[in-house]
């Protein structure tokens, strides 16, 4: 009986369309090692490069953020609140008046970047002084480019919280 059995299941392990699906396969990946190649001796981007930030320029060598300065609690990821200002002397009373009210909810970080145009292009901004709120996967959520002070930024950040209240 077991000898049947094992005859059975070898006729089904070495039928043709086993075989068949194997050089199908094969040769799949082979057109598509092609034409990845015929891509890139075009000069084309490969198809998985092609996002709407891959022409962006990326980020300066020497980043100015800090895992130091994002002050999440071990383990725990925080939405980042980025004040881009001419003179960073201009902006930490800001952070330090916003600190206490929005601190355990948003990593605060203040970047001067007045001097430095790649950095203005990088985050897209066309006039100074700016703030950025990413969520925690790094996606901007939300841009403030206007004249700001603590309190417009905190009615800023409390109608995010109204609109997205799943959002910290």
């Amino acid at each position: 009986m077991s000898n049947l059995s094992l005859r059975g299941a070898k006729q089904r392990l070495l039928s043709p369309r086993i075989y068949i699906y194997t050089v199908l396969l094969l040769a799949l990946a082979w057109l598509m090692h092609r034409q990845a190649q015929r891509a890139i001796e075009a000069g084309q981007r490969p198809h998985e490069d092609a996002s709407p930030f891959a022409e962006s320029e990326p980020p300066p060598a020497d980043f100015p953020v800090k895992d130091s300065q994002l002050r999440a609690v071990a383990g725990q990821r925080l939405p980042l609140l980025l004040l881009l200002g001419k003179r960073s002397s201009e902006l930490a009373p800001l952070r330090e008046a916003l600190l206490p009210a929005w601190g355990k909810k948003y990593s605060i970080v203040v970047l001067q970047a007045d001097d430095d145009a790649a950095l203005l292009r990088y985050f897209k901004t066309t006039s100074l002084p700016a703030a950025i709120l990413f969520t925690p996967d790094n996606d901007e959520q939300s841009r403030q480019e206007a004249p700001f002070d603590a309190g417009s930024l905190a009615l800023w950040l409390q109608s995010l919280q109204q609109q997205a209240p799943e959002v910290p």
